[in-house]
């Protein structure tokens, strides 16, 4: 079988982010914030534990089920603010449960309530991780930092990323003006 590319690279920019929170539960804002914030995958948020929680190194700290690596996620403030908002349990060891002390089995239906709401077109929650890492790209990170951030296997997938940043590289380049000064002296020669 041929693997198809997935191309599409949906993200919100941040008055988009602002509807959506601004209609959420607090619930539901804690996990988009935690999302756009971190770049963590819905199946890992959903089943966050508090003893994943470390405020002290300011990191998230995650087992990779599928190489059984531990990964170390950074919290910003922005991470931190949110996971104090939200009530801790003491029959729950998950930062997001149910009533029955449980994580939910998904949050589809009050997500799209909020995308609905908020008048937010073809949106999936996978675009909050795209959010994170395209925010990051525009905001010159480089790839190899997004790729370790994203926690990408392959550096294909961080690639679609690269065109983000096309206008920061510009940027990059133009503080390189070897011959700025002389061009433009050399221009006024001749018009003058």
């Amino acid at each position: 079988m041929l693997k198809v590319k997935n191309q599409k690279l949906r993200y919100l920019n941040g008055e988009e982010l602002e509807k959506l929170i601004g209609v959420a539960s607090m619930y539901l804002g804690s996990l988009i914030i935690l999302a756009v914030n971190t770049g963590l995958r819905k199946s890992e948020l959903l089943g966050l534990r508090w003893s994943e929680i470390n405020f002290r190194t300011g990191h998230i700290e995650l087992l990779d089920q599928k190489n059984g690596e531990m990964s170390y996620i950074p919290m910003n403030g922005d991470v931190k603010e949110a996971l104090r908002q939200i009530p801790r349990r003491l029959d729950s060891q998950y930062v997001f449960s149910k009533k029955n002390g449980h994580p939910p089995v998904d949050i589809k239906y009050h997500f799209y309530k909020a995308l609905k709401k908020s008048g937010i077109p073809h949106c999936t929650f996978h675009s909050l991780r795209h959010t994170f890492a395209s925010h990051l790209a525009m905001s010159g990170v480089d790839l190899p930092t997004i790729r370790e951030l994203m926690r990408h296997q392959s550096y294909a997938m961080t690639l679609r990323y690269a065109h983000l940043s096309e206008q920061h590289t510009q940027k990059a380049v133009d503080t390189l003006s070897f011959f700025h000064g002389e061009n433009e002296k050399r221009n006024s020669e001749r018009s003058g």
